[in-house]
């Protein structure tokens, strides 16, 4: 462990840094972004492709797109499920203290 940063300790005594730097979290927003714009994009074509399927294909073809288009609404989800696991790894949990660690 580098003694030469701040550590902080939980409530059952372990100590843990954040570890996200200015520059690790600007790539981590930069990743969440183009995922989000990913998934909307997916999303809102799945949508515009079941109004087409409707408008020229009929009622099943509308109805088999909408399904597609009712399969992707979890995918809005992902980016925040991907946040959520990226700060949980970017908190560090350190199973031992250094000997010269400040009670």
């Amino acid at each position: 462990m580098d003694e030469t940063r701040l550590y902080d300790v939980g409530p059952a005594g372990g100590a843990w840094t954040e570890a996200d730097a200015g520059e690790a979290r600007a790539q981590r927003q930069r990743r969440l972004r183009r995922l989000l714009v990913a998934c909307v994009g997916v999303n809102a074509g799945t949508w515009t492709l079941a109004g087409v399927a409707l408008m020229l294909g009929g009622r099943e073809w509308g109805a088999a797109f909408g399904m597609l288009a009712l399969a992707t609404l979890p995918l809005l989800v992902l980016p925040v499920v991907v946040e959520v696991f990226a700060r949980v790894a970017a908190r560090r949990r350190h199973v031992r203290r250094p000997e010269r660690f400040p009670s």
